[in-house]
């Protein structure tokens, strides 16, 4: 009966939950967390990161324990614990009871209980035709009573007795973790990645900084505190849409009740709270203690009041673990149900003393205990989901992306945790043996991380130790989380690696807060919960005194914000380590590609960053630092609301806003009702109280932060590229870069769809604006851009094809410059022998999988756009197929990323070594833009994107020369481009637009340079007499080398 039970079910309720004691350091949280485990009062040491401790709820009384009684909350070790026998025990406990049939009948044998023993001893079979169970049998260790969808039915004697004794309405014991986070500032930044909504949060405060007699300043920090814990808990945890509690329950404990006897100050302190967060959306989430002493007698509190030093023999502690029982029991998670398989797994992972395990182990693990559940469903399927679920509840880590999809951690707290809070840590207050030991054996790295927040790989070992060969799993997920950031390194031959850590920087003197007196323009960021953002929406201007009160940014938001410039601006512009040394805890000076410099600057005040840009050009800076807060929001708070925000006065104060005062209005420039969408409506808008402003002020006043309107008459570059990740990040670091650069006095103007096309434009009618007015096209060609081509027919329409096909019609027509850059897969593991982190794009086939049909429907639609522009489309270009149109393109001269060489030392981190080479491969694609670039503005020609065509020899790594050669003797001359005779300008030499023609650029080659150089020094014979010289003694040692092979 029991057996059959089991086998029907399949899956049973989870009944785990985590316990979270949160609060400011020294609030006592160490001291209630040992109180609620029963342990008696001791003076403890401030916590580092994380203390966790397993417990079992077996029962929970409604009276109050009496001293010397046994505690109901039992502590275990989760390494013990038989999770699927348990669990099928009281599945099989709930089916006798239903039936009236077990123990009285004599059906389960009873024995004496062994709770964490041998559950092999006490194990009953069934038959596996019938499922009658053989009473009183004793099965050997490991049989089983049949299967469960794969998984052998284990009936344990003293479990199922237990589950019968226990409350019918609760299916098994109530299973919590119990955490106790480190209450230093300096921890804030990792509290993210442990505040989930499956959890139960306890809010510890001193009540002696609240009771009537402690001062204003005293009562306001606290308070503060206080804020922040049940803001950070509410943005971590609320769930939109649910009818329910939208966030996880908390409850508020204010610890010294010894200190604070008086019932009067506890009634003080719970009028205070309720006074201060009443209207706070997160106190709806605070549960009070209804049954609290008062006065009056019995009455409710806002919060417990505790004394630690009686530890569980205080009557409020019992109390308040019979109120997180019965508040976890009505949470819907409590109830999910789980397969019986997986519960096996995670009975085999919890016995596991690795801290990380691959996921190809897993799915070992998995195959063993009788995974898949089903004979439709795939093995890996199957544990990649259980892989998840899992994760979700807090009982391993796993992420499926790039680099980390193969690694499970199976502790997250004793893992990542432990190892991030020897290396994030206030080395004032806590310095222990690792900390000595690296202190004494590399004090000036040592010192280079507890004042200036760079952390060297050579401390590692040492801060490590207890990890030895696990370093390369968490520097991945520092990195991961920008914990830690690689620090690019000048000398790429040097094996050293460094690590920004921003949670650790020094701090900033308070002189130091003002803006640069060479501040040009002012904005700041701010944020708040999702229902306070909408108000200032609505009002569409706000306050820094708005902002400080109704505002949430916790400390850690600026750390990773900071991580996300240094990342961003050492691929954009160079970044070194002499710069970050300049960085500090609420400022940093950032310079993204090469000339947008900018401060960022934290007010802790008001919860705000200051950003203070030094040059007059902002839209570059503005764009890139608002989709870096999103990623910081998305990573870590996706709850939480960001807004930038604008002086009414436009911002362009000189030596910026300092001063500011608490009242003075700063408009909305983003959001629903904010500057950017009125403008674009050409509606006027509130910019104070009282104050309506017309759009044609808004447009006068605040130009520069308005992005353009319509598209520009002319662009230098136009970068064509399909939305995905790799591609995105190197066009968006070339438009970053290349926007920075000069051409003819003049600042160079980049097209990027997402900087320059409009919300409700016509985006094909637009793009093919921008493209015909460029002079440089650079096509993104990468495995990922080529895939959705790759099952294209006559009638099948892609927007990057479009463009492509469009691009080999203007470079035919001598209006366009080509110039490609080919990417092929990337590497996630470790780096071509060359040092490339991405493979050769031809040998991964994408180009040559393409379909060998004439794409009807996107030709068509070129020649619309080309009438449109009353051009002419050209007739061989028209012929092409898919995979004709591809190959064509990809044989104009460009950058392939695959021979960009990057040195790698064996002690170099790939994720390290990854960001240096990709540092390196956007400055080569920027410098081989720029040299097109100039050769097409230096035609003079409108149709001559045909002219000087890439200048000569670009000094970039990776030639592609043809179709499917690769020139590996011409290292150095990426992007050469010439004029023949009886050749088109703007084609690659030698090459007809004829699918499958062989190149003759070996033969042509020595013509190509005469012409070049000829045509070179007519256009700039007084200007670049020097510089063609230079170019032709470049080419001459390339054409050597080229005869040579």
């Amino acid at each position: 009966q029991a057996a059959r039970a089991i086998r029907a079910a399949g899956h049973t309720e989870m009944m785990r939950s985590r316990v979270a004691v949160v609060g400011e350091g020294r609030a006592g949280k160490t001291s209630l967390h040992n109180a609620l485990m029963g342990k008696k009062f001791v003076e403890t040491e401030s916590t580092v990161g994380i203390v966790e401790t397993h417990l079992e709820v077996l029962e929970v009384k409604e009276t109050c324990v009496d001293v010397g009684s046994s505690n109901s909350w039992q502590e275990y070790d989760k390494a013990s614990r038989e999770e699927l026998c348990e669990a099928q025990a009281q599945v099989a406990a709930a089916a006798l009871r239903k039936q009236r049939w077990g123990v009285a009948s004599g059906g389960v044998e009873s024995v004496p209980e062994s709770r964490h023993g041998d559950a092999g001893a006490n194990i009953v079979m069934c038959s596996d035709k019938n499922g009658v169970v053989k009473h009183g049998a004793r099965a050997p260790e490991g049989d089983d009573a049949g299967e469960a969808f794969g998984i052998p039915v284990k009936l344990n004697n003293s479990l199922i007795l237990r589950n019968l004794k226990g409350d019918p309405a609760q299916q098994g014991p109530l299973r919590l973790t119990v955490w106790d986070f480190g209450g230093q500032r300096v921890f804030y930044t990792l509290h993210h990645l442990f505040l989930i909504r499956n959890s139960f949060y306890i809010v510890a405060f001193n009540m002696e900084l609240l009771q009537p007699s402690a001062d204003a300043e005293t009562k306001s920090k606290c308070l503060s505190f206080l804020r922040f814990w049940l803001l950070s808990i509410h943005v971590h945890t609320s769930q939109e849409g649910s009818k329910k509690t939208m966030s996880a329950p908390v409850m508020l404990v204010g610890t010294r009740k010894d200190k604070v006897p008086a019932l009067s100050d506890h009634e003080y302190i719970s009028k205070t709270l309720f006074d201060e967060f009443g209207d706070n959306l997160a106190f709806a989430g605070v549960r009070p203690h209804r049954t609290a002493t008062v006065s009056s007698g019995t009455g409710l509190l806002w919060y417990y009041a505790v004394d630690c030093t009686k530890g569980s023999d205080d009557v409020v502690i019992q109390q308040l673990k019979n109120a997180i029982h019965d508040t976890i029991l009505e949470e819907e998670y409590i109830k999910q149900k789980v397969r019986f398989g997986w519960l096996a797994v995670l009975d085999e992972l919890q016995k596991d003393k690795r801290a990380v395990i691959s996921f190809s182990e897993l799915q070992g693990i998995a195959r063993k205990c009788g995974l898949p559940s089903t004979q439709t469903m795939e093995l890996e399927e199957e544990v990649r989901d259980m892989a998840r679920f899992l994760s979700s509840v807090g009982q391993v880590m796993y992420h499926e992306e790039a680099g980390l999809q193969n690694q499970v951690v199976l502790n997250p707290a004793e893992f990542l945790c432990a190892a991030a809070t020897k290396v994030i840590c206030d080395f004032k207050i806590h310095l222990n043996n690792e900390h000595q030991e690296a202190r004494s054996q590399e004090p000036q790295l040592f010192k280079l991380l507890s004042r200036k927040g760079v952390l060297d790989a050579r401390l590692l070992p040492f801060l490590w130790k207890m990890w030895p060969d696990r370093h390369s799993e968490l520097v991945l997920l520092m990195v991961k989380y920008n914990l830690m950031v690689p620090v690019m390194k000048e000398d790429h031959n040097s094996e050293e690696v460094r690590y920004l850590v921003p949670a650790v920087l020094k701090q900033t003197p308070q002189a130091d807060t003002s803006p640069p007196s060479s501040t040009k323009l002012t904005f700041y960021i701010t944020f708040a919960p999702p229902e306070d953002f909408e108000a200032w929406e609505k009002s569409q201007y706000v306050t820094l005194g708005q902002v400080a009160k109704e505002g949430f940014a916790p400390e850690g938001v600026f750390a990773r914000l900071v991580g996300k410039g240094v990342a961003w601006a050492q691929l954009t512009s160079g970044l070194v380590a002499e710069q970050i040394d300049h960085l500090s805890s609420s400022l940093a000076k950032l310079s993204y590609g090469g000339s947008h410099s900018f401060m960022l600057q934290w007010l802790p005040r008001f919860g705000a960053v200051r950003v203070s840009l030094l040059v007059d050009s902002s839209r570059v800076v503005v764009k890139k630092i608002r989709d870096q807060v999103d990623e910081v929001l998305q990573e870590c708070l996706p709850n939480l609301r960001a807004v930038l925000l604008v002086p009414s006065d436009g911002g362009a104060r000189p030596g910026g806003y300092g001063d500011l005062g608490t009242d003075e209005p700063l408009v909305l420039l983003d959001g629903k009702r904010g500057l950017v969408e009125c403008v674009s409506r050409g509606v006027g808008m509130q910019v104070g109280k009282g104050t309506y402003v017309e759009v044609r002020y808004l447009e006068r006043t605040f130009a520069k932060f308005l992005p353009p309107r319509g598209l520009e008459e002319e662009f230098d570059v136009f970068l064509s590229y399909r939305w995905n990740p790799v591609d995105s990040e190197l066009t968006a670091a070339l438009f970053d870069c290349l926007s920075g650069e000069v051409v003819k006095n003049r600042s160079v103007e980049v097209f990027r769809d997402r900087e320059r096309l409009e919300e409700g434009g016509n985006f094909k009618v637009d793009f093919a604006k921008a493209l015909v007015s460029s002079k440089v096209v650079v096509p993104i060609v990468s495995v990922g851009a080529l895939k959705r081509m790759s099952e294209m027919g006559a009638a099948s329409m892609d927007n990057v094809l479009i463009e492509w096909s469009l691009t080999l019609h203007l470079v035919a027509q001598r209006r366009l410059v080509c110039f490609p850059i080919l990417l092929g897969e990337p590497l996630n593991e470790k780096p071509e022998e060359n040092g490339a982190c991405v493979s050769n794009l031809f040998q991964t086939g994408a180009i040559a999988a393409l379909p060998k049909v004439v794409p009807e429907a996107v030709l068509n639609k070129v020649d619309d756009l080309l009438e449109s522009f009353r051009l002419s489309p050209d007739p061989k270009v028209r012929k092409l197929t898919v995979f004709g149109l591809v190959d064509n393109l990809v044989a104009h001269l460009g950058v392939t990323a695959w021979d960009v060489e990057m040195a790698h030392g064996g002690k170099t981190p790939y994720q390290h070594h990854r960001e240096g080479y990709k540092k390196k491969l956007y400055s080569h694609c920027c410098k081989g833009a720029m040299k097109c670039l100039f050769g097409a503005v230096d035609s003079h020609a409108k149709d001559a994107g045909n002219f000087g065509l890439g200048q000569g020899i670009v000094e970039v790594g990776g030639v592609h020369g043809t179709k499917n050669t690769q020139n590996e003797d011409l290292e150095e001359a990426g992007g050469l481009w010439a004029m023949m005779d009886g050749e088109k300008p703007g084609t690659l030499v030698g090459v007809d637009m004829e699918e499958g023609q062989q190149t003759k650029l070996e033969m042509e080659f020595e013509k190509t340079r005469g012409n070049l150089d000829i045509a070179q020094a007519k256009l700039e014979a007084e200007r670049k007499v020097v510089e063609m010289e230079r170019r032709a003694q470049q080419a001459e040692m390339a054409l050597k080398a080229q005869q040579a092979d």
